[in-house]
């Protein structure tokens, strides 16, 4: 079938006609948009584009609907709308990239698919701890977090709920914590403010992954910026892969940086007006996916030295040529995480992932070693080494010193040849 007129229906975004990449700056829609329009011109076809600006209450009375040969749906605010069900039965109609339910005609990615390169990647590259980043609430994303689940059940690995954003494990549901229509309102630019405070949460927990899969490369970019401010190596301290393979607008250099799935969105569009052409006029459907192709790039390679043991030497090497004990914890872990070029609050954290040990206890320790050495060397009074070493009272002292060697601090200096 060639000719025909054909409506584009993207009820999430006001999209300024078919000028999709502009207001948002997401290239994949800009391809899917080309090859729609490619096609549809290779096969005689017109194309109008409807965005959420679109009484489809009115266009409905009014029977609109009749004006055209078929529709392609993108995105909708809500899959159960009534007048959305309405126009899809008296219409061909194919969904694109997000379908409404598992009956329709449908072109997409083969996120199953996706997903499984992913894990197998991570794993043959030695990651254990595999986590999942679900952010949005797509039907899509929804696919790719359950593909995640059963590869990782295939592997006989049991994901924990500190590896896992956006779904509860509890109840067994999916749970992004960004609606649709919340992310549509947003730009591009004013993503990260609200991204970072779900990248805080998901990085606090006690036992983070080791590796993590974000839902599209759209997340993952902002990720890899959180973790730069924040003093996080990629893949040192957490590596990170994406799907989609699409130009960062902000960032073009980490394109080259995330480990993803190419998704071919132009081949998506052709397929999809194929597909809508080709469909009988209402009843029947056809799903069309498309397999995607794994890139392999830095954000996921290991460093021939472990990030673990790296980090391990390097604080170790700090404190040996630390000489004023003196200074509160505080001001302690601060100067060492400002070696270290880090986020002090990072650096805790890390610091009793490494050496299974909070600092403050780690420190104490270290004040204690440094006092043991002032009493057995030297005839400083102890009154003296206790300030010196940074304990706030002789009591305070006295109390860490007994815990730690068994006796007090002045029967240890007797025993001392």
């Amino acid at each position: 079938m060639t000719g025909g007129r054909y409506i584009l229906l993207n009820r999430k975004y006001d999209t300024n006609g078919s000028d999709f990449s502009t207001p948002l700056n997401f290239p994949k829609y800009y391809d899917l948009y080309r090859g729609i329009y490619d096609e549809a011109r290779r096969r005689n076809a017109s194309i109008t584009a409807c965005d959420r600006t679109l009484d489809l209450g009115r266009f409905m009375r009014e029977k609109k609907y009749r004006q055209y040969d078929g529709l392609l749906v993108m995105h909708f605010d809500d899959i159960r709308d009534p007048a959305l069900s309405a126009l899809t039965d008296r219409m061909r109609t194919v969904f694109l990239m997000n379908d409404a339910s598992d009956g329709d005609s449908f072109t997409g990615a083969d996120d199953v698919q996706a997903v499984k390169l992913l894990v197998d990647h991570l794993a043959a590259s030695g990651f254990s701890r595999i986590g999942f980043f679900a952010y949005r609430n797509f039907r899509y994303v929804s696919r790719r977090l359950y593909a995640y689940l059963s590869c990782m059940k295939d592997r006989g690995i049991a994901p924990k709920q500190q590896w896992v954003h956006g779904y509860d494990f509890a109840r067994g549901v999916f749970t992004p914590p960004f609606a649709s229509r919340d992310l549509a309102r947003s730009t591009y630019k004013n993503h990260p403010p609200v991204f970072y405070k779900h990248f805080e949460q998901f990085l606090a927990a006690k036992e983070r992954p080791d590796a993590v899969i974000f839902d599209t490369d759209l997340i993952a970019y902002n990720f890899i910026a959180y973790a730069r401010s924040h003093g996080i190596r990629i893949p040192g301290d957490i590596a990170v892969a994406g799907i989609d393979d699409i130009q960062n607008i902000t960032d073009p250099a980490s394109v080259e940086f995330l480990t993803t799935v190419r998704i071919d969105y132009l081949e998506m569009g052709r397929t999809g007006m194929r597909l809508l052409q080709s469909s009988p006029p209402r009843g029947g459907s056809a799903r069309i996916l498309l397999p995607g192709t794994l890139m392999v790039r830095a954000s996921t390679q290991r460093h021939a030295d472990d990030s673990a043991d790296a980090f391990r030497h390097a604080v170790e090497r700090l404190i040996a040529a630390q000489t004023d004990f003196g200074i509160s914890n505080s001001a302690f872990s601060a100067r060492i995480a400002h070696a270290l070029d880090l986020d002090r609050a990072y650096f805790l954290a890390k610091y009793k992932h490494v050496f299974g040990v909070n600092f403050t206890a780690a420190a104490n320790r270290w004040r204690l070693l440094q006092a043991a050495a002032l009493l057995r060397e030297s005839d400083i009074p102890i009154i003296d080494i206790y300030s010196r070493t940074g304990f706030k009272s002789h009591h305070s002292f006295n109390y860490c010193f007994k815990k730690e060697y068994g006796i007090s601090a002045q029967a240890w200096r007797k025993r001392q040849p």
